[in-house]
């Protein structure tokens, strides 16, 4: 539900309301921002907080870690390699990150033979090729914890960005 627009003296002063009826009419920033259309980033974003709702990566921890949204900026350096994922995520050149195979990742993920599972997976495997070019899996020791780490699926998305997903807090041996 938007938030009512509230009218005071300020808002006349400054002239952007006559009165108290105006100021209700005007639509909230959430009403203006749905009439704005979406970047192509922004759509990506949208997508794939729906295509990893409920999907978590096992981990040896008590609990399975979440995907989140990772975005990041333009590469400097030209393509996405180890070095540049560091620097998108403001970590020195000297930090450990490992990559992993793309296709063994998800293959991994899928794990059980549960088939809703499977099918979601390879809708997300399928939704990120789709939308993203030199994809690659990243693996970072978190900052907080030396025993867990921090995993990357990202690649270079329609407007030149590096976007993905990111999982923090895995426990692997």
């Amino acid at each position: 539900m938007a938030k009512k627009k509230t009218f005071n003296q300020r808002d006349s002063d400054h002239g952007r309301f006559e009165s108290k009826a105006e100021a209700e009419a005007e639509p909230s920033t959430t009403q203006r921002e749905r009439r704005r259309p979406l970047s192509d980033s922004g759509k990506l974003y949208n997508k794939l907080t729906r295509a990893i709702k409920g999907l978590t990566v096992m981990s040896e921890s008590p609990t399975d870690s979440p995907f989140r949204i990772f975005k990041g900026v333009e590469p400097e350096r030209g393509g996405l390699t180890p070095q540049e994922m560091l620097a998108q995520i403001s970590r020195s050149a000297d930090t450990p990150i490992e990559e992993r195979d793309f296709d063994q990742f998800f293959e991994n993920l899928v794990g059980s033979n549960d088939t809703e599972r499977r099918e979601k997976v390879l809708r997300l495997k399928s939704f990120l090729q789709a939308n993203l070019t030199d994809i690659h899996v990243f693996v970072v020791p978190s900052k907080s914890k030396a025993t867990t780490k921090k995993l990357y699926v990202v690649g270079i998305d329609a407007e030149g960005n590096v976007s993905g997903l990111r999982v923090g807090n895995l426990t692997e041996s």
